[in-house]
């Protein structure tokens, strides 16, 4: 396609992509802050030991989900189609096929169900199991009808699915944990929000899937597909393998206190990232052939998320107790310190890896992020299962540690593959990182002054301002922070980011002036 096709196409559809924009953060953004407010809730009625037996479920439907999808779905999105009819055919073909994987897992976990409830540090919760694989072919009639919603840039079913799904735990899984369920209450509260997401897809869409395969397609995506399902399945064995090694070494309760403290931290985090990194791989996407224009937005994109993330992995990090004691109640306590390790080092990821992991895929060369997921899986698999052996205190810090091995990798492979300096990175985040430890370092003597939790929110609101004071030293960080707070859109502060840009662009500040 000419340059200038593409400039046409862009401006044609221009208020398209701004109503999708619209409706998939808005979606995102509700979702991610309506996810840790339930499981605030569950964390007060559901014992820890089902919060393990419910990870370990998971495990095995997360993992059968992902050979259900098998990159289909991605196909379907990225490939360039002759025509309407032939991605229906194409749709209608993946549909099939993954319907058909969808089955066979789930016949297979039916049939095994007890002797993979023992493998997994579950015994005797195989029909638990079985009864949550009913997922698995739903997602196989949800990950289709989704994808073409993407593809068509046709969000608001999507997100009208998203909110329908958000009453259900409210509906279904909080009555049900209420009365006593607890672990089929989390189960069944999962199916019925499947069961309304299929509902809910297959009203709105304009495919209506039959009857069809095609061999020549199904030969035509299995190259990509089979990248894209390794792919998966690495990220998967990232994600999963501390959880199996820590449910057949400490068992259901420490399982449920580690995986429970991962769901916080990443519920936390995901108000912010889920709504950048589509973003953010849009524009390297567009930038992909322009190597210096590629890199500089690698760059600003890291300095604007550092900028926001890096002040909270340090706090949360100071303020670990407080965090465990309000977002999963007084009994879970005794998991404060992982909290606190997993706050900071999920921030430290997201800053410093997760949008290297976006490079690659913009570069068309997602096989990196393979290769960097196993070669951090060599160290993180021993350090797990080395940790578990010691005890929960030694994970706390093992784990954690072990998963920070993924910047090395990463940078390593950037530097050597896509040519993308990881010194500029750091460097371009080196003044948040420096304001954010020196403000850990004030509240921490301030937190020695706190006498409960009134006095240490006092303190969060003097660490935000000392945080902003410290950045507000450096011009162009706090040019940045402008900028980000302007493009979040945060209606409250925009008078004040208004009147900071005027005052930015006026030339020195009467602060400067005065020293001077």
């Amino acid at each position: 396609m000419s340059q200038g096709a593409l400039d046409t196409t862009v401006d044609i559809t221009s208020n398209k992509v701004g109503l999708a924009a619209k409706w998939a953060i808005t979606g995102e953004i509700i979702a991610k802050i309506a996810s840790p407010l339930t499981n605030m809730i569950l964390a007060r009625i559901i014992d820890h030991e089902i919060f393990g037996i419910i990870a370990t479920i998971n495990m095995v439907t997360s993992l059968s989900e992902i050979f259900t999808e098998a990159g289909f779905q991605l196909y379907i999105i990225q490939h360039e189609f002759k025509s309407k009819k032939e991605m229906h055919d194409y749709a209608s073909t993946a549909l099939w096929i993954s319907l058909v994987i969808g089955l066979a897992m789930f016949g297979m976990i039916s049939l095994f169900r007890h002797s993979i409830a023992a493998y997994v540090g579950s015994p005797g919760y195989g029909n638990e199991i079985m009864v949550a694989g009913f997922s698995i072919p739903l997602v196989s009639i949800i990950s289709i009808q989704q994808c073409i919603y993407r593809r068509n840039l046709n969000y608001k079913p999507l997100f009208l699915r998203r909110m329908l799904g958000l009453i259900v735990p409210f509906a279904v899984t909080i009555p049900l944990a209420l009365l006593g369920w607890e672990c089929w209450a989390l189960i069944l509260g999962t199916l019925t929000e499947r069961i309304v997401n299929v509902i809910v897809l297959s009203v709105n869409s304009e495919w209506k899937p039959r009857l069809y395969v095609n061999f020549h397609y199904i030969a035509k995506m299995a190259p990509f597909c089979l990248t894209t399902l390794l792919s998966y399945v690495a990220s998967w064995t990232t994600n999963w393998i501390d959880i199996f090694i820590t449910s057949n070494t400490l068992g259901s309760y420490y399982t449920g206190l580690y995986k429970n403290s991962q769901a916080t931290i990443n519920g936390i985090l995901a108000i912010i990232t889920a709504s950048m990194t589509p973003i953010v791989f849009s524009v390297l996407c567009r930038y992909q052939n322009d190597h210096d224009k590629f890199c500089e937005s690698m760059e600003s994109f890291t300095e604007k998320l550092s900028l926001l993330l890096l002040p909270i992995g340090f706090g949360t990090l100071v303020f670990r107790r407080l965090i465990t004691y309000i977002m999963l109640g007084p009994k879970w306590m005794e998991t404060s310190d992982l909290i606190g390790i997993l706050g900071l080092s999920s921030v430290l990821l997201n800053v410093y890896a997760a949008y290297c992991r976006e490079a690659c895929r913009a570069r068309g060369k997602p096989y990196l992020n393979i290769i960097a997921q196993l070669l951090s899986l060599c160290i993180i698999v021993p350090a797990s299962y080395f940790g578990a052996k010691a005890g929960f205190a030694t994970l706390t810090y093992a784990r954690p540690a072990a998963s920070l091995t993924l910047i090395v990798f990463y940078y390593i492979i950037i530097y050597s593959k896509l040519g993308i300096s990881p010194l500029r990175l750091i460097l371009s985040t080196l003044i948040p990182l420096g304001c954010s430890a020196a403000m850990a370092v004030c509240v921490h003597f301030l937190k020695l002054l706190s006498t409960g939790v009134l006095t240490d929110f006092l303190i969060i609101l003097a660490g935000v301002l000392i945080y902003g004071m410290l950045i507000y030293l450096f011009p162009r960080s706090r040019k940045v922070l402008i900028e980000v707070l302007d493009d979040l859109a945060i209606k409250s502060l925009k008078p004040l980011t208004g009147k900071l840009n005027n005052h930015l662009h006026s030339g020195r500040s009467l602060w400067w002036n005065r020293s001077n």
